[in-house]
């Protein structure tokens, strides 16, 4: 009887022990589990923190997407609108981020190459602006049409500002 009590107890230990090792066998594949669904969740909150302009640039991923096509558009419109400048204005994005909270966005500055310095573009005068404008306008149906596999989008501008050119410039934007 003492040896079937003892062989008992050693099979009931056993049975605990076993028992022990797959608990703690679960426990070290739920805790494994665990670490990789917190490592799934930086990655998620980081992705998440970019798209949503919590970033170092503080740039939303619409914002930047916007600025690839406004940094397109604005090439075109520089073109055009050095053109009609005589080689004055050369329209370029703000690439500066101003510190702080602000959020760096889509602005637009010239160079004047009288000055070399560049400027806000709500600093041009209503002529420069018309010329500036007509410039984007345009560069913006050209951005539209390379997209497009070269479709042409023929258009029409009749505005008060060709009225605000002096005439060199009103033949600059003619052409």
């Amino acid at each position: 009887e003492k040896q079937q009590a003892e062989s008992a107890a050693i099979n009931q230990a056993m049975v605990e022990k076993e028992s022990r090792y797959q608990r703690l066998k679960t426990w070290n594949s739920l805790e494994q589990k665990r670490k990789n669904i917190q490592q799934d969740e930086a990655l998620y909150r980081q992705l998440f923190n970019h798209i949503n302009g919590i970033n170092a640039k503080k740039t939303a991923l619409t914002t930047w997407i916007l600025g690839i096509y406004l940094d397109e558009i604005t090439s075109y419109a520089s073109n055009r609108l050095n053109r009609i400048s005589e080689k004055r204005y050369t329209l370029m994005m703000n690439q500066e981020n101003n510190g702080g909270n602000s959020k760096k966005g889509l602005d637009l500055e010239v160079l004047d190459a009288f000055t070399g310095k560049t400027r806000p573009c709500s600093t041009l005068s209503g002529g420069e602006v018309f010329m500036t404008s007509i410039s984007l306008a345009l560069a913006l149906t050209d951005v539209v049409s390379n997209r497009a596999g070269g479709i042409s989008l023929d258009a029409i501008f009749i505005d008060e500002g060709f009225g605000t050119l002096d005439e060199t410039s009103l033949e600059q934007a003619m052409s």
